[in-house]
């Protein structure tokens, strides 16, 4: 598995520090980046989903919402909050790495062309290009692999399964 711990904090950087339009974040934003801070998701998660029925549109909300979801383990439900979050926002880098890595977890369909919109916005990402080159070498694609794997050298030294896909194209 390829894992971003940064997500949780560049979600909870861009949900606070970049509030939309420039504006300061409200106080319950602040609570919310407090909880997520403390690493009290259920507490996050109760607060977003409690502010959403008022504020259905929040972008800042749903992304506190999946990243709660995504730390307590629920995969999938993170995956559907982070896509919302796209719904609303598509060029949101924190949800695009959130809800790649979701699908990714879960070989959700969706994992490609997330990946691929994510490598549009952030192409020198080594996660973002170890997580592409792991699809493609799911798919047989050798090619695209190597050079998705290469480009994620930092993350492929790492992990033991993309290790020894990138070993195992280069031998082809």
């Amino acid at each position: 598995m390829i894992a971003r711990d940064a997500v949780v904090l560049f979600a909870i950087t861009l949900a606070v520090g970049q509030y939309a339009g420039g504006q300061n974040p409200t106080p319950s934003l602040l609570t919310i980046n407090q909880l997520l801070t403390r690493r009290d998701f259920n507490g996050a998660l109760a607060m977003s989903t409690a502010l959403l029925r008022n504020q259905p549109k929040s972008p800042q909300l749903w992304l506190a919402r999946a990243v709660s979801l995504r730390e307590l383990g629920s995969t999938k439900d993170s995956l559907a909050a982070f896509k919302h979050v796209l719904t609303l926002e598509p060029n949101n880098v924190a949800a695009l790495e959130g809800a790649s890595e979701a699908a990714f977890l879960i070989k959700d369909p969706a994992a490609r062309p997330l990946i691929q919109k994510l490598l549009e916005l952030t192409p020198t990402d080594p996660v973002v290009n170890a997580m592409a080159g792991s699809l493609a070498y799911e798919r047989g694609d050798c090619h695209a692999a190597i050079k998705y794997l290469t480009d994620g050298t930092l993350e492929v030294q790492s992990n033991k399964t993309a290790s020894l896909q990138l070993s195992h194209c280069l031998l082809i």
